[in-house]
């Protein structure tokens, strides 16, 4: 057969797609290997990226000699006739070659990306933030709350104040940032595909843009209308995806079953009227169902209310004392990575990319990802 000729095209064509298909199956048996954490079976996964690596490796030689058959082809035809080119085939054979480099380039952070994975590391749901971050978390939160005085100057409602309700008060920013966040790793250890998030006195809506980052759907009630009025406009404005605002007594609100996170703030200021508030939103509840509630009144009636701690300020409901426990270990060995908008393009690598993301792991955001 004439190596310049299509039907050679399309034979190399052929052992590239053969060792395409070998990586692909590759890369989907690693990515079944880490769903099954965490943490991970060390072992079958190190085995099974030793396959990768000896792919990856044998992947240059048919990639020069596609590239050196290239070439001779388009010599061969400018010499047959000026100006010739040849075979379609030679063009869709260099173009699913270079895409196939870029893989095989892209390896080393999918490599590190899986090492992480299986170093065994535990992170505390809630860390305590050392100096000079708790430092910067104060300036921050002091520009956040002037932020949320800019945004909403309205007075509260005198109904919702006869009503026992606080004003558009909020939880310091770097708080309500980080049990967030517990939360969603919290929800990657159970396994859960999407998570809809409560805040019980959303004030105009801060809270809610912020909890967006880490929940699929979002949505808030507030007893003063204003306030419920602002944070409609407030949340049409930054166009989320998926948010609702439901102006009312959260007393009398009946659906906090279709939740998977709550978060309550002390937006009441009695305490007998706080306890029953919670009675009423716990009653009910799915089991696993996640409640942040950061405040002291809280803390004390937690254990009455059936919701054990899975750290401070962070309470799952409808499980057991071990079953927590067990459930936070597995929350600890979660990554750090808050999910990322979907690729549009699929690679090699999409399968352990989907299931890291799953995990909490991620590639390094440093730069546009490389397609193949």
């Amino acid at each position: 057969m004439d190596g310049t000729s299509e039907a050679a095209a399309r034979a190399l064509a052929g052992e590239l797609g053969a060792r395409k298909a070998a990586l692909g199956a590759a890369a989907e048996r690693l990515a079944g290997l880490l769903a099954e954490g965490p943490p991970c079976d060390r072992a079958r996964v190190e085995a099974a990226m030793h396959e990768i690596r000896r792919l990856v490796r044998e992947a240059p030689p048919l990639l020069a000699r596609i590239q050196q058959s290239q070439a001779e082809a388009t010599r061969v035809a400018a010499a047959e006739m000026p100006g010739g080119r040849p075979a379609q085939a030679w063009y869709d054979l260099g173009s699913a070659a270079g895409l196939y480099r870029l893989s095989l380039n892209q390896w080393p952070r999918i490599e590190a990306l899986i090492g992480a994975q299986i170093a065994g590391r535990r992170w505390k749901l809630v860390p305590a933030p050392r100096p000079q971050e708790a430092a910067l978390a104060a300036v921050a939160d002091a520009a956040f709350r002037r932020l949320h005085r800019i945004l909403n100057p309205l007075e509260q409602d005198a109904a919702a104040a006869e009503a026992g309700a606080y004003g558009d008060i909020g939880l310091p920013q770097s708080r309500f940032v980080a049990l967030a966040h517990a939360a969603y790793r919290v929800g990657l250890a159970q396994g859960r595909g999407t998570m809809d998030f409560l805040d019980v006195g959303c004030g105009m809506g801060l809270k809610l843009l912020t909890a967006a980052a880490y929940f699929d759907g979002v949505a808030g009630i507030e007893l003063d209308p204003g306030f419920a009025e602002r944070a409609r406009d407030f949340l049409g404005a930054a166009a989320l995806p998926k948010w609702t605002v439901v102006q009312g007594d959260a007393r009398a609100f009946g659906s906090y079953g279709a939740f998977d996170v709550i978060y309550m703030f002390r937006p009441l200021e009695a305490q007998e009227a706080m306890a029953e508030l919670e009675a009423h939103v716990v009653e009910g509840l799915a089991p696993g169902t996640l409640v942040i509630g950061p405040y002291r009144g809280f803390a004390a009636r937690h254990r009455a209310l059936g919701l054990w701690p899975l750290a401070p300020g962070l309470y799952v409901a409808g499980e057991t004392r071990a079953a927590a426990a067990k459930l936070r270990r597995r929350a600890e060995f979660t990554g750090l990575a808050v999910r990322p908008p979907s690729e549009a393009l699929r690679t090699v690598w999409t399968p352990i990319l989907d299931v890291s993301q799953r995990r909490g792991f991620d590639l390094t955001r440093d730069g546009p990802l490389d397609h193949a």
